[in-house]
């Protein structure tokens, strides 16, 4: 029962996206269900088809071993990042339960990520239900990218507006939960001279790149990746020790591409757009990345928090459906909006289904609410 309770409040959601009046009734409840979700995955030592809780049972077990320890544990501890470290040992010295450490970090979370989003769009439903939909799985397990990740999409309202030095402190501070939020720093080339010439250039470089890399993919001769394993990368070997999967880069290259060519869409029809024409500067930097995720299958890790921009921008431009009562008609902002969905329900299929049941398999909340309708 509990799959039908979050149908019935995603649909719901879905549907206040995109009507004209918007309850915020509906909005808060599914973002509280969204809550729920991610701070109630609490079995240890759970598996499904082969599926383990991965990230998420190592942070349990590494906060509450800093419940009982003192401040030079943290300083000699080189498993994760410092910043992450320290900000668990304030929450678990102070006795704050694992799941309420959770719940209080998805609410900062995702205030960080409001600060920004609320510039570009107020259609926080259908935001919400994008982000449901892929992505928001992810950071349930990826909590200290999670962290990494809402510092950085809400430092990028200071990159917007040229505030570099406050840019570049958010960027570090960050990285001091997770490593790869630096890879925001080469956002700054957005204000070279003559921008435009390098976005062109960043685009057909990046293809050029995957292209290659791919044929060597196909051929089973992964150059790249077996010259990471050869250089010493510490603990970060294993983002190049994964099994990788060949047909993955090229489903995740079709969303990333669709969702930038909607907000390019934007960009034309909507030209004094500041933010969606800002997304997509960004995004053409981005981009370079894209080659990476043909190395290994966690590094879409530092794509996808530009689809946060995506889905503001998407939520903000396509917040109606063209119809006449109970008659859609099939324009061409109806017709993006299913494709939309269309991409990220491959996606989620092919790559997220596995998450959704260790998720509802594994989640304290939807055992109470199992139980509670029988």
């Amino acid at each position: 029962m509990s799959y039908f309770v979050y149908i019935t409040a995603f649909i719901l959601a879905l549907i206040n996206g995109f009507s004209k009046k918007k309850s915020r009734v509906i909005t808060i409840i599914f973002l509280v269900l969204m809550l729920l979700m991610f701070c109630e995955v609490t079995t240890p030592n759970y598996h499904h088809q082969g599926y383990f809780r991965g990230d998420n049972e190592v942070y349990e077990q590494m906060y509450k071993s800093l419940s009982g320890s003192n401040f030079d544990y943290v300083k000699q501890s080189s498993t994760f990042e410092k910043g992450f470290v320290v900000y668990s040992y304030i929450f678990a010295t102070l006795g704050v339960p694992y799941n309420i450490f959770m719940a209080i970090t998805f609410l900062i979370g995702m205030l960080l990520c409001f600060f920004t989003v609320r510039r570009i769009t107020d259609n926080y439903s259908l935001f919400l239900v994008l982000y449901f939909c892929y992505y928001f799985l992810y950071d349930i397990q990826q909590i200290r990218n999670f962290i990494a990740i809402s510092i950085s999409i809400f430092a990028l309202r200071f990159l917007k507006d040229r505030h570099v030095v406050i840019y570049i402190l958010l960027i570090l501070l960050a990285s001091m939960f997770h490593f790869s939020a630096l890879a925001f720093l080469p956002f700054l080339l957005i204000y070279l001279p003559n921008y435009k010439y390098f976005a062109k250039l960043f685009i057909e470089l990046s293809a050029i790149l995957f292209a290659g890399l791919s044929i060597l993919n196909l051929t089973g001769n992964n150059v790249i990746k077996q010259l990471a394993r050869v250089i010493n990368l510490g603990s970060y070997n294993l983002y190049v020790g994964d099994n990788f999967n060949a047909l993955r880069p090229f489903i995740e290259l079709v969303l990333f591409a669709y969702l930038a060519i909607l907000v390019y869409t934007v960009t034309i029809e909507e030209q004094d757009n500041e933010w969606a024409s800002f997304t997509i500067s960004i995004t053409a930097v981005s981009f370079l990345f894209l080659p990476l995720m043909l190395i290994s299958m966690t590094m879409d890790r530092i794509l996808r928090p530009l689809l946060i921009l995506d889905y503001a921008v998407i939520s903000n431009s396509y917040s109606f459906i063209d119809k006449d009562n109970l008659i859609i008609y099939g324009t061409r902002k109806n017709l993006y909006i299913i494709g939309l969905f269309v991409v990220i329900g491959i996606m989620t299929y092919f790559y997220s289904k596995n998450l959704f049941a260790w998720i509802f398999d594994s989640n304290h909340f939807i055992y109470w609410l199992d139980s509670l309708m029988g």
